[in-house]
């Protein structure tokens, strides 16, 4: 999964204690596409192989697509804060990477049950792109979207009804103090979910 290789990022990184991208700093570039993820899909299969698709199926930006990826360019040590300083360090952090870079790819797998959508730090990422009305887009991996053409008209393939579960309400997290946090940040700016679930929804449908 993307969090067995985040742990061996974390492993190569231990003694400088930095993000994988401050190691290698010749690896990369200014980003100019924020790629919103879960951690539990499969690294190659599903992220990798998403990913590769949409900058293949995209005019080539100038200079080439810079991905910026969480564990990559995200120090996972200062996990070792407490829980507060945690969570405002990565909400902050996802905030004014998003605004910054101004475009964003959402990689969604499995068609039938997409991780992303239950997973809190995923809907407060595009709470921020829908928020701030920036440019994105949706992506299934390729054995994923093949499956999924292949099913289209079938009584199996009921997307609509996928997308409509979608519920912040019942959105996790590896930390339960992040939950709570993220979700009454969203209900202090927007008074409850449903704002954001319908606008989740509706770019899902389109």
């Amino acid at each position: 999964s993307t969090k067995e290789v985040c742990e061996r990022l974390k492993t190569e990184t231990s003694t400088r204690k930095c993000a994988y991208s401050d190691l290698h700093p010749e690896m990369f570039g200014k980003a100019n596409v924020f790629v919103s993820h879960a951690w539990s899909y499969k690294f190659l299969e599903e992220l990798v192989s998403a990913m590769e698709k949409w900058t293949t199926s995209q005019a080539t930006e100038k200079g080439g697509w810079c991905l910026w990826i969480d564990i990559f360019v995200v120090n996972q040590h200062i996990a070792s804060l407490n829980d507060e300083s945690n969570f405002r360090t990565f909400a902050s952090g996802f905030e004014n990477v998003l605004k910054a870079i101004g475009r964003a790819v959402v990689v969604l797998s499995p068609w039938d049950n997409p991780a992303w959508m239950g997973r809190a730090w995923c809907l407060f990422e595009y709470y921020v792109i829908w928020s701030c009305n920036l440019a994105h887009s949706f992506v299934l991996p390729a054995t994923v979207e093949d499956k999924f053409i292949s099913l289209l008209g079938q009584d199996d393939c009921k997307i609509l009804d996928v997308v409509s579960k979608l519920d912040m309400a019942n959105a996790t997290a590896f930390s339960a103090y992040d939950v709570q946090n993220i979700k009454k940040m969203v209900r202090d700016k927007l008074g409850d979910f449903s704002q954001l679930n319908s606008a989740v929804i509706e770019s899902l449908r389109t």
